[in-house]
Order: structure tokens, then sequence, then C-alpha cells
């Protein structure tokens, strides 16, 4: 998986783990059919990724702590259920990047996207924050999913 920087927004860096394998006439196709995870989707930008999946035709699956999928950055035993037959994952952290448990908690988690078969991972991150690029460049993070 690569990360790329995908857009610049005013006080936060989104980076997408793409795969490094050539798109084929097939995986075109799947994209049509690809499950979105939203995580965070009742915050802010959360539900803005939920409503721009909705209007491009997706069918994305909510995930927050009261959302249409129980998530808990708290509780691992909701990550498993919540990535089951997911595509690609947008990946916010309760409550922030910087907290000293975000590095281990998003390696965690990458790491089992990576089992249950998620091909890609956009992470949203602050802006220049020193502990945002530690999980920005964290191995298993660069690496989830296959390739």
């Amino acid at each position: 998986m690569n990360l790329e920087r995908t857009t610049n927004l005013p006080a936060t860096r989104v980076f997408t783990l793409t795969s490094l394998h050539q798109q084929t006439d097939e995986d075109i196709r799947m994209n049509t059919q690809t499950q979105h995870l939203v995580i965070g989707s009742t915050g802010k930008t959360g539900t803005r990724v939920l409503k721009g999946l909705k209007a491009l035709g997706f069918a994305p699956k909510g995930a927050s702590r009261n959302g249409d999928v129980t998530f808990d950055w708290d509780d691992q035993t909701t990550w498993a259920t919540a990535l089951n037959s997911i595509d690609a994952v947008y990946l916010t952290y309760y409550p922030d990047l910087a907290v000293p448990k975000a590095p281990e908690d998003i390696s965690k988690f990458c790491a089992l996207a990576n089992i249950k078969g998620v091909k890609h991972i956009t992470v949203l991150s602050g802006r220049a924050e020193p502990a945002a690029q530690i999980c920005e460049n964290i191995n298993s993070v660069r690496s989830a999913g296959p390739s």
C-alpha cells in the first residue's frame, strides 16, 4: 500500500493508503461495489464523508460509538465486527492522534484491517502535528491491505 496525500484542508491533512498493484478492468468494475466504513461518522468530517459517498451512489457504513455500526477506539472487541466485508476505511481517531496511545491503536487497527482484507484506508490527521506524523508513518498503516 502507498500513502498518498490527497487533499490539503485548512487545518488537516488527509492521507490515503492505496494498493500498489495496477488496476485491471475488474478492479474498476469492483470500485462501484466497494464497501466503505466511515469511522467517526457522527463527527464533523465523518458526517461529510458519509454524505459524499452516498451522493456518489455508494452505501457506506457509518461507525461510531452511536452509529449504524458500533465502533469504539477504547473497545477493541468492536473493531473486527466493524471491519466485516469492508474494502475501504475513512479513519478518524478519537479524541485526537496526539494522545499517547494513538500510535499503538492505529497500528493494531491497521494490522486487523489487513487481516480482514481492507484494501484502502484514508487517515485524517492534523497539519504538522508531530504526534499525528507519528501515526501517519506507522509501518503497518502504510502497508495495510493486500498489495
